[in-house]
């Protein structure tokens, strides 16, 4: 049955839904979304393609008339559509920093939502121990931000419930907080002199120790000898773990003479915010 009488805007809910429209040639069902703003400022059957049916006379013949679990199908310009309300709440997923802890700022974020949303803006952003910089809309789902931390410590972001409205206007999920460290003091490392003091080929074991270090990639490469006035001493290093924190860096095969002391290099040790170790203490 092809019938030819449009739908007003009257006719039409006064949410958002999915607008199901169909092609009387072959029976396809396609869905796009219809905004309120849509449903509400007049025809709104030029938004989409013709779809003619089987005589090519450029009007759709399906389900023109009836009714599908209570919602009405709606005829305009050669076209038929059945609209059907959207109550589904978008959820929303935020993504923060890959690493536990950063030394860095501003530190990037991204908002993700299930479906394209309105109303979503930077006031809609909770952070606790620190404030949001910079907002970017990259599309109607998907959104950028920076956080500043206010100091040292924990940083915490969330976005809660209602934060913004899906296309039918069903309101958003709360999404799950995402929370980070921001850590800008480096690791500490303490050197303890070999005992006895005094060898003449060794070994000589130098202890160190490190204070807030979460790796220690020490290896003999980043090990050198730093010289009294004078002293021409050289030897082979290698390392000893005693624990995750402890090392002994042994000095052998020891020629020359002089008094010496061991220098490790930048970030023998690292915490998880990427912060190198210093000099020792």
């Amino acid at each position: 049955m092809i019938v030819g009488a449009p739908a007003e805007a009257t006719d039409l809910p006064t949410k958002g839904g999915r607008v199901h429209f169909f092609s009387g040639a072959n029976g396809s069902l396609l869905t796009t979304m219809i905004s309120p703003t849509q449903l509400t400022s007049g025809r709104f059957g030029a938004t989409f393609d013709v779809y003619n049916d089987a005589d090519g006379l450029g009007n759709s013949a399906m389900l023109i008339g009836a009714e599908h679990e209570g919602y009405p199908d709606y005829y305009q310009g050669g076209r038929a559509y059945r609209l059907v309300p959207d109550f589904s709440a978008p959820t929303v997923t935020i993504t923060g920093p890959p690493a536990p802890a950063v030394n860095y700022t501003p530190v990037g974020f991204s908002v993700e939502f299930s479906e394209e949303v309105t109303g979503f803006e930077m006031d809609d952003i909770e952070v606790t121990g620190g404030t949001v910089g910079a907002f970017a809309v990259v599309d109607a789902a998907n959104y950028d931000f920076s956080v500043l931390p206010d100091a040292e410590g924990n940083v915490t972001v969330a976005i809660a419930a209602a934060a913004a409205q899906s296309l039918g206007s069903a309101p958003s999920l709360a999404a799950s907080a995402v929370a980070f460290e921001y850590d800008i003091t480096p690791p500490t490392l303490l050197i303890r002199l070999p005992d006895p003091p005094t060898t003449t080929t060794g070994p000589a074991a130098f202890e160190v120790l490190y204070t807030g270090a979460d790796e220690v990639p020490l290896s003999p490469e980043m090990c050198s000898i730093l010289q009294d006035n004078g002293g021409n001493v050289a030897g082979t290093f290698s390392i000893e773990a005693i624990n995750s924190l402890r090392y002994n860096v042994i000095l052998s095969n020891i020629t020359g003479n002089g008094r010496i002391n061991l220098a490790l290099a930048e970030g023998s040790g690292l915490d998880f915010a990427g912060n190198p170790t210093l000099e020792p203490i």
